[in-house]
């Protein structure tokens, strides 16, 4: 499963305004291998268009309207997405989005996936008093109340953290404190990755950031390989598609097809042989022989 999540920016440069066209084809060209695109900062016309004209099978859109005619957007055409929670605007927390993620082709492959575009408090609102990171603290611990972080458990997209190599927030210090208290692991740095700080995001005044981040269960990474990147700054920053890069989350089974034994057709006489002789290689009992 490879899960793509990009902060597109709704006017980053007049050339490149919105989720246009232009940029989704970008964004699908360069990782024609997704499975689940994230998208923050599009609005809800941009989402219809997208779906009409490309025919996505399963997507969401969310936006609170408070602040901003941009909201975060999911797609996928091979994995059923159901909305967990259906009182988000209700929350005290602002675009942190749980979804059911379901693979149609082996259910095997099911997990919570929570969609995230941190946002700043708003003033005088006596619900959403929270700033950014701390968006995202208290969802991590509201969700957890509610059992909604289990052992298959994804939380990716912009956590607005504007983290550093020689300055972390004191928010984004309590966030993976938290985190790691809840067996979640930094995908940045998985299998020797040292990808914690890289720039994903640099801002008007040339400053880079890392604001893009992707947390999974420890379950996931007992039981998957997992593979990290982010997108070269020269095709997504620098020729002015966003402020962000895209940040690229694979996960593949750790069991390969050896382990899994010969894919075989069974009314095959030749394909019959092979079975029996995998199975006494494994020195499983041959029923046959019984």
């Amino acid at each position: 499963m490879q899960i793509i999540s990009w902060n597109c920016k709704y006017f980053w440069s007049p050339r490149f305004y919105g989720f246009s066209d232009f940029k989704y084809n970008k964004l699908v060209t360069e990782y024609p291998n997704n499975d689940i695109l994230i998208i923050q900062e599009i609005t809800y016309q941009e989402y219809i268009q997208i779906i009409n004209k490309y025919g996505y099978i399963f997507s969401d859109w969310y936006c609170d309207g408070k602040n901003s005619i941009t909201g975060i957007a999911i797609f996928s055409n091979k994995y059923k997405i159901e909305k967990l929670v259906d009182n988000t605007f209700n929350l005290p927390f602002r675009y942190i989005i749980p979804y059911k993620i379901i693979d149609l082709d082996n259910r095997i492959n099911e997990y919570i996936l929570f969609s995230v575009w941190t946002k700043e408090y708003i003033k005088n609102d006596k619900l959403h008093k929270y700033d950014y990171v701390e968006n995202l603290i208290e969802a991590v611990k509201y969700y957890k109340k509610i059992n909604l972080l289990n052992e298959k458990t994804i939380i990716i997209g912009d956590f607005n953290s504007a983290t550093t190599k020689v300055n972390i927030y004191e928010s984004h210090k309590i966030l993976e404190n938290l985190l790691k208290e809840l067996n979640f692991s930094n995908c940045s740095i998985l299998n020797n990755t040292n990808m914690e700080y890289d720039i994903t995001y640099i801002d008007n005044y040339g400053n880079g950031f890392t604001n893009d981040y992707c947390f999974i269960s420890n379950e996931i990474v007992k039981n998957k390989t997992v593979s990290f990147k982010i997108g070269n700054k020269e095709i997504w920053i620098n020729s002015d598609l966003s402020d962000h890069c895209p940040i690229i989350v694979e996960f593949t089974s750790l069991r390969n097809s050896e382990e899994l034994g010969p894919i075989l057709d069974i009314n095959s006489e030749e394909s019959r042989k092979q079975f029996e002789e995998w199975f006494l290689n494994e020195e499983v009992i041959n029923l046959d022989k019984k």
